[in-house]
C-alpha cells in the first residue's frame, strides 16, 4: 500500500513542478523597447551603459552601467554584436532598428527581451 502510495505522491510532486515551472518562466522575460546610449571615457576604459524605454506602455530606465572595454573594441560594436558587447547576459537584443557608433558614442533604437 505504501509503494502505490509513494509512486502517486511522485507523480503528482512531478507535475506539481512542471507546472509552476511554466508558471514562473513566462512570468520573468518582457519585451522592452526604447534608446540604448553608451558613451566610452578613453581614461579609464569604461563605456557607460543607460537604456530607457517602455514595457506595456510604462516607463523603464535600465542602468547607467558601468563596463569596462578597449576603445577598439567599443569601436568595433556593431549592431549585430551591441548586446554581447554592453549588455551582457542581462538581456537579449531581439532587434536593432536604427545603430550610430562614432568611437565614441554609441546609440541604438532595440527590443530588448529581459
Amino acid at each position: 500500500m505504501f509503494k502505490s502510495l509513494g509512486g502517486i505522491t511522485l507523480v503528482f510532486a512531478t507535475l506539481a513542478l512542471v507546472l509552476l515551472s511554466g508558471t514562473f518562466s513566462s512570468g520573468y522575460a518582457a519585451m522592452i523597447s526604447g534608446r540604448l546610449v553608451s558613451t566610452l571615457d578613453n581614461r579609464s576604459g569604461k563605456a557607460t551603459v543607460l537604456f530607457a524605454g517602455y514595457c506595456k506602455d510604462e516607463p523603464v530606465i535600465i542602468g547607467p552601467s558601468t563596463k569596462i572595454i578597449t576603445a577598439r573594441n567599443f569601436a568595433n560594436c556593431t549592431k549585430e554584436n551591441i548586446g554581447k558587447v554592453l549588455l551582457g547576459k542581462d538581456a537579449v537584443i531581439k532587434r536593432v532598428t536604427k545603430f550610430n557608433n562614432n568611437g565614441k558614442e554609441i546609440m541604438a533604437e532595440v527590443l530588448i527581451e529581459k
